[in-house]
């Protein structure tokens, strides 16, 4: 049950039926059976998040008065900012479907862009990895178009690595 106050705040009470948690240091931040960081908000109580690796000071960064997430740096130049730490590992996103069996047509992982505008919202372009046959072959394709309705097969790549716009199934 832990507790210090008298407006120090630090109230861990493990044995609330909420799995109460209260940290305060001149800005509100409870939790109640989760994590919230800054939960008051206000330019007044904007205070940046980090979780520190072996290797990496800023491995994980929250800028909250960005409003920017970043992985591998303290200053995210986009909402969300991956960068390497500049030893041998590549900067790479690894999305992992983990099925055991690849079919033709079968979704492996996607990308989607999507548009909140008050004409055509929804998705609106996609770079999609399904499956290109029965072998764990998987094609390659880019797909744009209006929000709500993509088109199919704009550009692919298959697996065999011909190349082909309009099909799915390119022979050059």
């Amino acid at each position: 049950a832990m507790r210090i106050d008298s407006s120090q705040n630090l109230d861990f009470n493990a044995g609330d039926s909420n799995y109460r948690v209260i940290l305060r240091s001149g800005y509100a931040s409870l939790v109640y059976g989760g994590l919230v960081i800054n939960e008051s908000g206000g330019s007044s109580s904007e205070h940046d998040f980090r979780v520190e690796s072996d290797a990496v000071t800023s491995m994980f960064t929250v800028d909250a008065s960005a409003n920017r997430v970043a992985v591998g740096t303290a200053s995210p130049d986009s909402l969300f900012h991956i960068e390497s730490n500049g030893g041998t590992e590549a900067t790479r996103m690894t999305i992992t479907d983990t099925r055991t069996t690849v079919t033709d047509g079968m979704d492996i992982g996607e990308i989607v862009f999507e548009t909140k505008d008050s004409g055509s919202a929804g998705n609106a372009a996609r770079i999609l990895a399904e499956g290109d046959g029965t072998g764990g072959e998987v094609r390659l394709s880019m797909n744009g178009g209006t929000g709500g309705s993509i088109n199919s097969n704009q550009l692919v790549a298959a697996s065999g690595g011909n190349v082909g716009i309009g099909i799915a199934a390119p022979l050059a």
